[in-house]
């Protein structure tokens, strides 16, 4: 069922009708109203949950004995959802895919304490929220996007809505203590800093790393060189060299896009090096098999030797390039 935000007020009409619902999605594109929806308070068998744009302060009511999968995606309120959220992580025993993104508005966390909660169900999460993560250990979580989902609100790349600055320091405490062992990591507009390296060497399973940036930051160009340096570095183990970051690494991808002009300090020759040295491996030993970029913008520059990194489709990389400069396709 996917309603509009115009149905909404009439939804109590059919409550205590919904026995039989399992798929539930609400799309709010403007004017969504606040309040308590109870309409679906008894829906035993409902499955999957899908919310977006719904007002900041609007809350649903929901049972959660069979819930699978939970998504809410809406303008910027605060950690007022957060108690409850945490809750439903908690409570949830077949909850594999959780979803908690805010939009809109500038998202400024203010720290506060809030219990710690454990799912050894949860293989899925999205969120940007420093405080919640905090609260979460996921011993199975596979799957990580860190991401405001600004665009479900329809905004243009430069007006994007970064995640909160404590956002990347609190992914890092929560995998530390979730102990998982992550294979895929989505980063959607992070506050980059140093600790971005030490969330990659955390991950040793990690599959693919993808990383998207709206509002690029020069001082990103430093933390991008030193990852991909990190990236390229290789040790001896059981007599065979293998590299000492992400080892299983099969796919990269980065986007950026409405840059503004500046260079691209760490698109150049090790950049190329880097992702050479993740093609040469034995057939069967996972390695690097797809590589996504792309740069979009006005008055940018790099120092990509795009013939070397094309070369490199001889060796079996997928490559996906696209390169526009002012809206131009290079």
């Amino acid at each position: 069922m996917m309603l509009d935000a115009s149905f909404l007020s009439r939804l109590s009409l059919i409550c205590g009708k919904t026995d039989l619902l399992r798929d539930m999605y609400i799309d709010c594109c403007r004017d969504a109203p606040s309040g308590d929806i109870r309409a679906f308070e008894i829906a035993p068998k409902l499955e999957n949950l899908h919310l977006k744009g719904m007002h900041p302060e609007a809350s649903i009511r929901f049972p959660i004995t069979n819930l699978v999968s939970f998504s809410d995606a809406r303008p910027f309120a605060g950690d007022r959802l957060t108690f409850k959220y945490l809750d439903i992580v908690k409570s949830a025993p077949k909850l594999l895919s959780f979803s908690y993104n805010d939009y809109e508005y500038a998202p400024i966390s203010t720290p506060f304490s809030t219990p710690r909660v454990i799912s050894t169900s949860v293989k899925k999460l999205s969120t940007a929220s420093p405080t919640f993560m905090r609260s979460l250990v996921l011993p199975s979580l596979e799957d990580l996007m860190l991401t405001t989902e600004w665009d479900l609100g329809i905004r243009e790349p430069d007006h994007a809505v970064c995640c909160p600055v404590g956002a990347l320091d609190a992914l890092h405490e929560m995998l530390l203590k979730s102990q998982c062992s992550l294979t895929r990591l989505h980063l959607v507009d992070v506050v980059l800093n140093d600790n971005f390296a030490n969330i990659i060497r955390i991950m040793p399973g990690l599959m693919e790393l993808v990383i998207e940036c709206n509002e690029w930051v020069d001082d990103y160009g430093p933390i991008m060189q030193s990852l991909v340096a990190q990236l390229a570095e290789v040790s001896l183990v059981d007599r065979s060299l293998q590299h000492s970051m992400v080892p299983s690494l099969q796919t990269i991808g980065v986007h950026l896009n409405a840059l503004r002009y500046t260079h691209i300090v760490f698109l150049n020759s090790a950049f190329v090096d880097m992702v050479a040295s993740r093609l040469c491996r034995p057939s069967d030993v996972p390695h690097l098999t797809k590589l996504q970029l792309s740069v979009m913008g006005r008055g940018w520059s790099y120092d990509l030797d795009e013939a070397a990194l094309n070369s490199l489709k001889d060796e079996g990389l997928e490559l996906e390039l696209d390169f526009r400069l002012g809206g131009v396709r290079l």
